[in-house]
């Protein structure tokens, strides 16, 4: 049964043309060819052999091919119905995967665990993840009940440190992540590991999902709620930005951030998610 090296740009070149497919601009299509970030994932991913894996993106199963080495059972995810004939081809003496053809978005979590062995054990996300997919995508696997133990993906560098930032330089997408998890940027990959080769740099973010969310449900409704209005515009302080958006006397509003130790001068980026946490009820 043929093998093939995906990361050999030669036999990709070949693989393609004989299943005419052509790079997607529209589906952020970037084709990893570089080993060593193969294995940078994985290692990231801390991958055991009982492991299940999901995998988004699966492309042309360069990754899959990986995973498959190292974890149990892996579902490997692709919307591409043009790819999907050159995605089996590839793995398909790999007893262990199951390519299916879907929208991440649109399909369900526990249809997917169900592939698992067993079916609906725990698992884990490891994927070359679209570009234009990761805000959407990271929220619909971190804030739900069928939500991985980790995910591991490969994103555009901006978007992996953005997350990963420490307050003093959050944003709102840091705080909807690091209510769910501990983002670590673990690796960055230069564009000419890429075929073809993307505008910037990319990197490998760990998302270690917490076992339950900080908070409640109400709270972290509530901690949206003053978030999206403080981050509305990061020029400003908190107090004027609530005090515009909530529409109330900027004297009250400093008499509520006052005492939880917050400065008239304090502004969105620089809350920790504590001092979000005190805001609810307050405001």
């Amino acid at each position: 049964m043929t093998t093939y090296d995906l990361t050999d740009f030669r036999t990709l070149q070949n693989l393609l043309q004989r299943f005419g497919v052509h790079p997607s601009k529209k589906l952020s299509q970037n084709f990893l060819l570089e080993p060593d970030v193969l294995e940078e994932m994985v290692s990231a991913a801390g991958l055991e052999p009982t492991d299940n894996v999901l995998e988004v993106g699966a492309g042309t199963g360069v990754l899959t091919q990986t995973l498959a080495t190292h974890a149990g059972t892996v579902v490997a995810v692709e919307v591409d119905d043009r790819i999907l004939p050159l995605l089996r081809e590839v793995t398909q003496q790999l007893a262990n995967v199951s390519i299916v053809h879907a929208d991440i978005l649109r399909t369900s979590v526990a249809e997917l665990r169900a592939l698992f062995t067993p079916p609906t054990s725990p698992y884990k996300v490891v994927a070359n993840l679209p570009y234009h997919l990761t805000s959407h995508f990271l929220q619909r696997f971190l804030d739900t009940e069928d939500g991985p133990t980790s995910l591991t993906v490969l994103v555009q560098r901006e978007v992996a440190e953005r997350v990963a930032a420490v307050p003093g330089d959050l944003s709102l997408l840091a705080l909807s992540v690091q209510l769910f998890g501990a983002p670590q940027v673990c690796a960055i990959v230069p564009a000419d590991a890429f075929w073809p080769a993307p505008k910037v740099e990319s990197a490998i973010l760990h998302i270690a999902r917490h076992t339950s969310p900080l908070f409640g449900t109400h709270v972290r409704e509530q901690i949206f709620r003053l978030a999206k209005i403080g981050f509305a515009n990061r020029r400003k302080t908190l107090a004027n930005a609530l005090s515009a958006g909530l529409r109330l006397p900027r004297p009250e509003i400093l008499g509520k951030l006052t005492p939880i130790g917050l400065k008239p001068t304090v502004r969105a980026q620089e809350l920790t998610l504590e001092q979000w946490a005190g805001l609810v009820g307050r405001l």
